[in-house]
């Protein structure tokens, strides 16, 4: 089950934050806990959209950030124009979050699930050959972290260089895990391109990528290790040929030393 969320004052009815999750009940309740985001109180209405597909609720979510322009979202504004995108959702396509209607809405949809122990992941080739491509540019690179996400900025600003939405996908690294005891779908790592569109060429040019690595979802790798070894060796591996061909200057092994403080909440 994939969402996109936004928390909205009641009083001024202006939305607050935009976010995304593949389950609802856990994210609110961290937002809730953590000392970090005094903003989110129980006062405030959460309302949540269920997407069919992990793209959909990616996209959706940066639509909204730039489209909504929350007051306590630091990351992806500025990186849509949203004023050509349309999507077909109402505001009667929105649910009110409630912890009991949510429990007894999902209810239904696990109830029958046959539990078993699988892991599969997925590396988007297309985008490791984008990636590939601008290697070697000399781009300045600026770090954020927050809500555990680091997100590494690399500024094509000034260089000219012609870009094509279908060149890459959003998701660079996921996975899907099933044990006995739970299961769960992670966005590992994400780009985000922003880029310039000349009408009279119809020639669109790249100002900068972002790459989101979710730390929470690292830490989650970390906790499956004994049960799924072989599959997550691989995973480690194709996460440090990216680090490799990007340069962000750390090893899996360093990010997870520097906030390994963080818990995976999908």
């Amino acid at each position: 089950m994939y969402y996109v969320y936004k928390y909205i004052d009641p009083a001024t009815e202006e939305c607050l934050y935009v976010g995304k999750t593949e389950d609802i009940y856990a994210r609110h309740s961290s937002h809730l806990s953590n000392k970090e985001e005094d903003w989110c109180t129980k006062e405030l209405i959460l309302k949540y959209i269920e997407l069919p597909r992990r793209y959909n609720m990616d996209f959706f979510e940066v639509y909204l950030i730039n489209e909504l322009n929350p007051i306590f979202n630091k990351l992806s504004k500025g990186d849509m124009d949203t004023e050509h995108i349309f999507f077909d959702y109402k505001e009667e396509d929105w649910s009110t979050y409630s912890e009991e209607d949510f429990k007894e809405k999902t209810k239904g949809k696990r109830r029958f699930r046959e539990r078993k122990i699988d892991m599969k992941y997925e590396v988007s080739k297309k985008s490791i050959n984008f990636l590939k491509r601008i290697e070697k540019l000399d781009a300045k690179v600026e770090m954020l972290y927050e809500n555990n996400v680091l997100s590494v900025l690399y500024n094509f600003e000034n260089m000219d260089i012609e870009f094509c939405e279908n060149e890459l996908d959003i998701n660079l690294i996921s996975y899907d895990f099933e044990t006995l005891e739970r299961f769960g779908s992670c966005s590992l790592i994400s780009v985000y391109p922003r880029w310039k569109e000349y009408t009279a060429t119809n020639k669109k040019i790249l100002i900068n990528i972002t790459l989101e690595i979710r730390i929470g979802s690292l830490a989650n790798l970390m906790e499956l290790m004994p049960t799924f070894e072989y599959k997550i060796t691989e995973i480690f591996q194709q996460i440090e040929d990216i680090f490799h061909i990007l340069e962000v200057g750390y090893t899996w092994q360093e990010l997870f030393e520097i906030y390994k403080g963080c818990k995976y909440d999908n």
